[in-house]
């Protein structure tokens, strides 16, 4: 693989966007930031794995395979983590109805108010300028599910289900705790927010060192109308 300096996790919260990153030849966490825009996020950073929770290609289609697929890794009980991400004609709408109308009249299909919701965070990575960066597409649940090499058994919004999540990033050698002390004390982010950064960045450095698994497996005929999810 081409030299990367960096390996960067990062999701999308409330308020903006939480990083993590650390070096590639020594891929452990040194750095945590948050911002409310991505791209100022970003202008530390060239030459790096950026493993990002959020569509980072649109399709035409009503979904993505990367999308149905990610459903089925996870099964039954956790496929509602993945959002269908809308199509490039669904967010040109202007609002969340017409959005849902223009839906079930093209594709015979209504479209989720948390989808929907998703449209500025997807314009924002969209809205990037190329960079040296290589900026790929994670999923926080499928990466745990690689982790652990079984589902979850909780979600992440339960005690149980964070500390099932503490310890694994634990036992990969990345630690929670002091990962958490490197945050700025007034920096607005839900424990879960930077428990998905982590894992994210667990699988840049699984993308760095080629062991990182993909949805789907080979590259779609056509990438830029389809994505891929690394896990």
């Amino acid at each position: 693989m081409a030299k990367f300096n960096n390996l960067v996790g990062i999701d999308g919260c409330s308020k903006g966007w939480i990083l993590i990153s650390g070096k590639s030849q020594n891929p452990m966490i040194d750095n945590v930031q948050f911002s409310a825009s991505l791209s100022y996020l970003l202008s530390g950073f060239q030459k790096s794995i950026i493993v990002i929770d959020m569509p980072t290609v649109l399709t035409s289609g009503y979904h993505r395979e990367c999308d149905i697929l990610a459903k089925r890794f996870l099964g039954s009980k956790k496929q509602s983590t993945v959002f269908l991400t809308p199509s490039r004609t669904i967010l040109e709408c202007k609002n969340y109805t017409s959005a849902k109308e223009l839906s079930k009249k093209k594709y015979g299909k209504g479209l989720s108010k948390q989808a929907w919701n998703l449209k500025a965070k997807i314009i924002e990575v969209g809205s990037l300028k190329r960079s040296s960066n290589k900026i790929i597409e994670g999923h926080p649940e499928c990466s745990f599910k690689m982790l652990k090499k079984e589902g979850l058994e909780s979600s992440k919004k339960t005690s149980f289900g964070m500390f099932e999540r503490l310890k694994l990033l634990k036992d990969e050698g990345l630690n929670p705790i002091e990962v958490g002390s490197k945050m700025n004390s007034n920096t607005d982010v839900k424990a879960d927010d930077l428990i998905d950064a982590m894992i994210l960045f667990w699988t840049a450095r699984r993308v760095y060192e080629r062991r990182a698994h993909c949805l789907p497996p080979e590259g779609p005929k056509n990438l830029k109308e389809e994505g891929r999810i690394f896990i």
